[in-house]
């Protein structure tokens, strides 16, 4: 439990200090790692208050990480399972 509180800590951080394109990869790794990790979808909606912009080929779509965010916790949540990963 400390280590999931330690590294939440060290993620919402990193959203703050850290390049998106940093942040994106370590929140999936914190997917694989943690049973439903929902602190991911917090993460995006972090990145998207600092860095969201609309797409207009998406039709004005607002909230990309957000849904980045949203796949990369399903994706988690439904590869882990079928996963053989040992050490984590």
């Amino acid at each position: 439990m400390l280590l999931r509180i330690v590294v939440d800590f060290a993620l919402f951080t990193a959203v703050f200090f850290v390049p998106w394109w940093v942040v994106v990869p370590a929140a999936l790794l914190f997917s694989f790692r943690f049973h439903r990790a929902y602190e991911i979808m917090a993460v995006g909606v972090v990145l998207d208050a600092l860095y969201g912009l609309p797409i207009p080929a998406f039709g004005g779509f607002r909230f990309p990480f957000t849904a980045l965010c949203v796949v990369l916790f399903l994706a988690g949540e439904f590869l882990k399972p079928r996963l053989r990963v040992r050490g984590w």
